[in-house]
């Protein structure tokens, strides 16, 4: 009785994992096809984007974030669906504060390439949707240096979380 108890719950068993399993697999193969791209600018700005992989050239799909050249601070941040913007996107100015947001929803005719279809709607001032805020960055100084002669182009102090000071000129932090 004992071995027949335990052999049950072992099929039991199996057959939920098996069936967890089979349900993971259209999920798994989803994201096999998409693939992560980090894109850097000549000016050194970044852009995080996934793409799908069966399509040539590939389509942007899924969250995109861009940063500030030299700077941990978003540019903007948004969703692709299957090329187009799509949803609320947040754009923030060099020193992390939120300076707009659009909404876009997929047109069905898409634009031609590199050309940004015109929101639905535009906010300039809070409050912003989807909880949007300003960016906080760790206490410090933090430098941003032009790519043609290494030359320190701003300076910004934060602290508390907060932006504190801003420079665009000498004398700099740390002279």
């Amino acid at each position: 009785m004992e071995k027949r108890k335990n052999l049950i719950v072992l099929l039991v068993a199996g057959g939920i994992v098996a069936g967890l399993l089979g349900a993971a697999y259209p999920i798994l193969r989803y994201f096999s096809l998409m693939e992560v791209v980090v894109d850097s600018g000549p000016d050194a700005s970044r852009s995080v984007f996934t793409v799908w992989r069966r399509t040539q050239p590939p389509v942007r799909h899924g969250e995109f974030r861009s940063y500030w050249p030299q700077s941990p601070l978003l540019y903007s941040r948004g969703q692709y669906s299957d090329g187009q913007l799509d949803g609320v996107w947040t754009y923030w100015d060099e020193d992390g504060r939120v300076a707009k947001q659009c909404r876009y929803a997929p047109l069905r005719t898409p634009p031609p390439s590199m050309t940004l279809p015109p929101p639905l709607e535009t906010k300039r001032e809070p409050p912003w949707w989807e909880g949007a805020a300003d960016q906080v960055l760790p206490d410090g100084i933090y430098t941003r240096r032009r790519s043609q002669d290494d030359a320190i182009d701003r300076q910004t102090r934060w602290v508390g979380g907060k932006l504190a000071e801003v420079r665009t000129a000498p004398p700099w932090f740390g002279e």
